[in-house]
């Protein structure tokens, strides 16, 4: 897809709980968008230490996956992706991963029913940035399924095989054949 300017997913603006979250956003254009809500400068900001020395079990996770899901949530939506790929730094704690997954779950709520929409455990979805593995070794069920794949593996680590792969599968990537 391309339009007047690059897409942007980052910007999208989500629901921001005041209440729960005070915090204003570091985004210098929006404040409160996604990016502003849920980058690392902004977990560093909202909680005076950096996201990686956060514990697993501290409250930002559970607040940074909600954020997460509910950007991914429009983007499954809108655009009925089969495999969303999360990047950053913040994306390096695996422990985030399951609790995206479970937020989104609720979030959609039944809503997408589609064959090959996910992996059968997080274990498949679910890899470390730095990873190289074949994330299309993942098996997809044959069963309908309520949420797409989410992989926390950056994009520039999806190998040129892997890209064909998907594309032989009808993944619909949009990068061209090497």
């Amino acid at each position: 897809m391309h339009g007047l300017v690059h897409p942007e997913m980052g910007h999208v603006r989500i629901p921001h709980d005041r209440a729960a979250d005070p915090y204003e956003g570091h985004c210098p254009f929006h404040g409160d968008c996604l990016e502003g809500l849920a980058c690392g400068p902004a977990m560093n900001a909202r909680w005076g230490r950096p996201a990686e020395d956060l514990p697993d079990d501290h409250p930002a996770w559970a607040l940074e996956a909600r954020y997460l899901a509910l950007a991914l949530n429009d983007f499954v939506c809108t655009l009925s992706p089969r495999r969303i790929i999360l990047g950053g730094g913040v994306m390096e704690r695996l422990s985030l991963f399951p609790k995206i997954h479970r937020e989104l779950q609720s979030l959609l709520n039944g809503y997408v029913q589609a064959p090959r929409s996910r992996p059968t455990s997080s274990a498949t979805w679910c890899r470390p940035p730095s990873d190289r593995g074949p994330a299309s070794s993942a098996r997809w069920p044959s069963r309908p399924s309520s949420t797409p794949e989410v992989s926390c593996r950056k994009a520039e680590t999806v190998t040129a095989r892997e890209k064909r792969e998907w594309a032989r599968a009808g993944d619909g990537w949009p990068w061209p054949s090497p």
